[in-house]
């Protein structure tokens, strides 16, 4: 039996105190591709050759049922327009890295109905001792329906994908839906848009420290003002890490108190009127990092009630293979084989303030170009937003978890990945 090929890519990560810290040399390691390369060995009622359009506003669509081994898909013809011919490379990378061979074609016009007509009837004729199945989900209008004319003339199985991530057929009629298989890792569905992941984590929070902020996020009233007073004890750090408390703060007995936890768990090192970061990787977590962290913990939470969360990372760092523009998510997670984004702020925002609304357009810009039309956007804030700043962002569909809601962060985080676009 040929076993199948595995490509993975490894991050070191290290551990003081038994959390995870990034950036240092360790023993342990996180993997962040899994089963890059897999053949699609089960069996197939289907033809293992399918037709697709290429699509440059959804991936998804193109690449899940190609990698679902229930339609076991050995080859493909991807129909592209000249304007996103090039983005077939991308795709045709990580097809092949599964044992499925890609072939381009590459239409003159989606505006010249007979002619495409013509395009797509050649195409197809020259498969029809394949029978392969058609994928008419993406695509312009007259695209997908002259694709589907061409093909139900011929007999061949069509099929399109909805978006709770069922296959339905539009011919031949009544068979049965399928539910894809979400297998699908990140930096496979990135590289298939042309990005590779540079940089990520899956990182941990020692069980003793998750206590310290489900204390700090149960009294949110109370209590929120010690995040702004870390953050800014943070910023006063210099190069070498450490802060001297002012004698507001050292009058302060709960901010003491909450330090003291910190200094247990390992984060910081506090004694009398000093705080002391430690280095860059404790800098980073004191100083806002605890919450991607806090998100990344609740979605592994998440992962045991809902399987078709697949995959989730955190602190991305993402690089366009084209421009070789760089980009950084906080959190990025693959829900149904679809992107959704998540952004972690501990800023305070004001009204008007301008890193709200940087981060809403960066969401919204991120999850249009990466997630397509079925892509989610989420800002997750510790301080509350004003009303201005919430209904800028229902306008851009971006969710927002923030201020007391964070106490149920896992409540929120469910109902936002179930809601349908």
């Amino acid at each position: 039996m040929k076993l199948p090929i595995y490509k993975s890519k490894y991050l070191f990560l290290n551990s003081y105190n038994n959390q995870i810290w990034p950036g240092e040399k360790c023993p342990g390691l996180v993997k962040i591709e899994e089963n890059m390369s897999s053949e699609n060995n089960a069996e197939s009622q289907w033809s293992s050759v399918h037709v697709c359009v290429l699509s440059s506003s959804a991936i998804a669509p193109v690449l899940s049922p190609l990698l679902d081994r229930q339609l076991g898909c050995k080859s493909v013809v991807v129909i592209a327009t000249p304007d996103n011919a090039e983005r077939f490379e991308f795709l045709k990378e990580v097809l092949n890295n599964h044992q499925i061979d890609a072939q381009l074609k590459v239409i003159s016009s989606v505006f010249d109905i007979e002619t495409l007509r013509q395009e797509l009837s050649e195409l197809l004729v020259s498969l029809v001792d394949e029978r392969p199945l058609v994928n008419v989900t993406v695509g312009s209008k007259p695209l997908s329906i002259v694709l589907h004319e061409q093909a139900v003339v011929l007999d061949f199985p069509v099929y399109y994908l909805n978006t709770n991530d069922q296959l339905s057929w539009f011919w031949p009629k009544h068979q049965p839906m399928i539910e894809l298989e979400d297998r699908i890792k990140c930096a496979q569905f990135l590289r298939a848009h042309g990005l590779s992941v540079e940089s990520a984590e899956s990182p941990q929070m020692r069980p003793g420290l998750v206590d310290v902020f489900s204390d700090l996020l149960s009294d949110f009233a109370q209590r929120s003002e010690l995040i702004l007073i870390l953050n800014r004890l943070a910023n006063r750090a210099g190069k070498h890490y450490q802060a001297v408390l002012t004698k507001a703060e050292l009058a302060n007995a709960e901010l003491r108190a909450f330090l003291q936890r910190l200094d247990e768990h390992g984060c910081i090192r506090f004694k009398r009127d000093e705080v002391d970061f430690i280095n860059e990787q404790r800098h980073f977590f004191a100083n806002g990092g605890w919450l991607e962290y806090w998100v990344h913990v609740h979605l592994n939470r998440l992962k045991q009630k809902l399987p078709a969360l697949q995959h989730h990372l955190a602190s991305v760092e993402l690089q366009c293979r084209a421009t070789g523009v760089k980009n950084e998510i906080d959190n990025l997670l693959l829900y149904n084989n679809n992107l959704y984004l998540v952004e972690c702020k501990t800023v305070r925002f004001k009204a008007g303030a301008k890193p709200a609304v940087d981060v809403i357009y960066k969401l919204d810009t991120l999850q249009k170009q990466l997630g397509g039309v079925l892509g989610k956007g989420l800002l997750v804030s510790f301080y509350p937003i004003t009303e201005r700043e919430l209904e800028r962002a229902r306008l851009y569909g971006i969710e927002v978890i923030h201020g007391e809601q964070l106490a149920r962060l896992e409540d929120y985080l469910m109902r936002w990945l179930i809601k349908k676009r």
